[in-house]
């Protein structure tokens, strides 16, 4: 192969090529070059050196702790094991806590309250009657009767009031409390009095003269043309008009008064 220098070409390409160093030239120097400072290096080196030392030193005092981080960790452990413990104990005393916190709620309602009371009233009424026989029947002195009497028949008296309070009470209750069943009769419509009878009419006696010639009959309407439609409501209401007759007084002549003179 020939070299370039020994390489022919026409005059118009070597035109060409010298006419495109100069722009080639201004390429390559158009191209900014990083400056880099002789020390530049140096400085990377001793930074990464120190980087390397602090690292060095986390590692270790990481490393130191970790005894402290398993103890912790076992600590936590036990502590959790502990707590589940607790947490079964707890659960158990509350079951064993319930079941007569229930037993004593359905044993001392008001119902079974009410029956209590009437119980211990008539033990302590068999009581005093018996205290009183016995008394009777000269078994007992009188300070030891009169000392027993008194406290039987104290209690007596106070069972007895308890029982009529607690009665009102759950009557009290059951009144108030809403939702109760009607009766099968329906609701109780309020209760109409009965109408009174009607008056029937009395004949008056009137205290007037009657004329010689005879009484008169008295136009009086009959009671079933006068009651046709009697009112429940109204019992004293018009029967009717009664006539009475016209008094008749005899006849008298007016005396002549003498002239005066």
């Amino acid at each position: 192969m020939d070299s370039f220098g020994s390489r022919k070409y026409p005059k118009m390409h070597m035109s060409l090529v010298v006419h495109a160093q100069p722009a080639f030239g201004s390429l390559h120097t158009g191209v900014s070059t990083p400056s880099f400072s002789p020390n530049f290096f140096q400085n990377l080196q001793l930074e990464r050196e120190m980087r390397l030392a602090s690292n060095y030193t986390l590692a270790r005092q990481n490393l130191a702790m970790q005894p402290r981080l398993e103890n912790g960790k076992a600590s936590l452990a036990i502590k959790y094991q502990e707590l589940r413990e607790l947490r079964e104990a707890c659960r158990d005393k509350q079951q064993r806590l319930g079941e007569p916190k229930l037993s004593c709620m359905a044993k001392w309602t008001p119902e079974n309250a009410l029956s209590r009371l009437q119980a211990e009233l008539d033990g302590v009424e068999i009581r005093v009657e018996e205290q009183m026989e016995r008394f009777l029947c000269w078994e007992l002195p009188i300070e030891s009767f009169v000392e027993t009497f008194q406290h039987s028949r104290m209690l007596s008296h106070l069972r007895r009031t308890q029982l009529e309070k607690l009665q009102e009470m759950l009557k009290l209750e059951k009144e108030k409390t809403p939702g109760e069943k009607p009766s099968p009769g329906g609701e109780e419509t309020p209760a109409i009095s009965p109408a009174a009878p009607p008056m029937a009419p009395i004949p008056a006696v009137l205290p007037i003269p009657v004329a010689a010639g005879g009484p008169q009959k008295c136009c009086l309407p009959s009671l079933t043309a006068s009651a046709t439609h009697p009112s429940a409501a109204a019992p004293f209401g018009l029967i009717g008009h009664i006539h009475l007759p016209q008094a008749h007084l005899p006849h008298q002549t007016k005396k002549k008064e003498p002239p005066h003179r």
